[in-house]
């Protein structure tokens, strides 16, 4: 199971597609995701200036039928299952993720070979969004 969700996961990501079809609405954002030295990485940058706004290193534990993705920096988990009509995964944070700032996070990320949704949200204390605000998932294909 860790073998196919790491085949899923390890790619050059970005949304293009989504962007150039709603720009107002989502930036051209890359996600890469690769492994070095056993130490799993991601990058995440705009395309307009090239500049990476956030790298993280991740760890990932199996436990029963559940996949759990480590956002080392942060201690917030990513609970993937696989998905019951589709060929990869389905992850989403438990309802008390909390980020060390008291904000509340609630992520939830589609996974398979083709495909890379995420849709993640930040609620302060005063119930005010302070990330996320999209209509939407961003949606991630395989970078040309």
């Amino acid at each position: 199971m860790k073998d196919y969700f790491l085949h899923c996961l390890i790619n050059n990501w970005d949304n293009r597609a989504q962007a150039k079809n709603n720009p107002t609405e989502y930036s051209h954002v890359h996600y890469d995701w690769d492994v070095e030295d056993d130490v799993i990485k991601s990058r995440q940058w705009y395309d307009y200036n090239g500049e990476v706004y956030r790298e993280r290193t991740h760890s990932i534990d199996v436990k029963d039928d559940s996949i759990l993705l480590n956002i080392d920096q942060s201690g917030i988990v990513v609970e993937f299952k696989p998905a019951q009509h589709h060929i990869g995964y389905i992850g989403k944070t438990p309802e008390d993720t909390f980020t060390k700032n008291g904000v509340k996070v609630h992520t939830t990320i589609t996974l398979d070979p083709y495909t890379f949704t995420s849709a993640d949200q930040g609620i302060c204390p005063e119930g005010e969004v302070v990330w996320g605000d999209t209509p939407g998932p961003f949606v991630f294909k395989p970078t040309e």
